[in-house]
């Protein structure tokens, strides 16, 4: 049996903490590219290997676009170090999909259809997760230093840092009509340019309004529909509870998901069963328990939530290949 976790099936990693390199190139080949008095216009289609879809690239000299709209075959995690030199803030609304973000010395964020967000990406240093089987559509937008200096913005007095509590914000109906103009572009050359300055300025407009207006009912993310949100609390739950026994049913009622949909959507997500996921951790805890401490093995097992030593061993040696005592001396 395959002894570390089974969540990293069916996942690619991309190293992009090199400045020089993004994603596009990384994941897709260009068809097509035109440069048009101040704006360059690019279009990706998403190798087989990865799977199907398509990125669009808009740049202008103090801001870029990407219109992301693909499907992946396997979860995709994305090493960055921090933001390129010319990459001060970014936009973000995921309109449809899931990405969990992963911030050094920080819990997950964990990012789903309909929710946007605006962030000094200066000082991020991570990885990101873009989930399999769904289609992925996020509008992305950096802004550069240049750009908010050339309007006299200062943002230190208004970008959240990506750790912030209050980062994730639902799109409104008035992002969502500026989102739909924005991917619906006609014009060409200083048309083109102006129009999207534009309609940037008006997206950072109402963004910021949405964040002013953040203790609204009727803007507020509702974590109770949060499927994904839920899903990691019950990840978070096995982990930290080693020693107890949860039952389908106890950690449904738990979060406030069906029998059926917990274990259909946890496997999806992580790629191992709920049970799968709580045999592993155990075992590996059994392995740190048995690796630097004398504990004997009977008080091992209870730790790791088996009341008999004799079931806690058999499932060892079922994980591991040897007994615990025997593992123990090989060390």
């Amino acid at each position: 049996m395959d002894k570390k976790r089974r969540e990293t099936k069916s996942v690619e990693i991309l190293d992009l903490k090199d400045e020089s390199k993004n994603l596009p190139d990384e994941i897709a080949v260009k068809t097509n590219y035109v440069e048009d008095e101040g704006v360059t216009y690019a279009e990706y289609l998403l190798l087989p290997k990865y799977g199907e879809g398509y990125i669009h690239h808009l740049q202008v000299y103090d801001f870029e676009v990407f219109i992301n709209r693909f499907k992946l075959h396997s979860d995709l995690v994305i090493y960055k170090s921090k933001g390129r030199d010319d990459c001060y803030a970014q936009l973000s609304f995921l309109l449809g999909g899931e990405k969990i973000i992963s911030v050094e010395g920080h819990e997950d964020i964990f990012y789903e259809s309909q929710e946007s967000y605006l962030v000094n990406i200066k000082e991020y240093k991570g990885y990101y997760r873009i989930s399999r089987d769904k289609l992925f559509n996020e509008i992305k937008i950096n802004l550069s230093q240049s750009f908010f200096d050339k309007y006299g913005f200062n943002g230190n007095n208004f970008l959240k840092k990506i750790y912030d509590t209050d980062l994730i914000m639902p799109i409104t109906v008035d992002l969502q009509n500026s989102l739909n103009a924005l991917d619906k572009r006609k014009l060409k050359g200083n048309a083109l340019k102006l129009y999207l300055e534009a309609k940037v300025l008006e997206i950072l407009a109402f963004q910021l309004d949405n964040y002013k207006n953040a203790s609204s009912k009727s803007i507020r993310i509702n974590d109770e529909n949060k499927t994904v949100k839920k899903l990691y609390l019950v990840r978070q739950i096995l982990k930290n509870n080693l020693h107890r026994n949860y039952s389908i049913k106890q950690l449904s009622r738990e979060v406030g998901l069906n029998d059926y949909l917990l274990k259909k959507e946890f496997k999806r997500v992580f790629g191992c069963s709920i049970n799968e996921y709580k045999t592993s951790e155990k075992m590996n805890k059994a392995m740190e328990l048995l690796r630097f401490t004398q504990a004997p093995v009977y008080q091992i097992a209870e730790e790791v939530g088996y009341k008999n030593s004799t079931h806690f061993t058999a499932a060892f040696k079922r994980f591991m290949g040897k007994a615990p005592k025997k593992y123990r001396d090989s060390l």
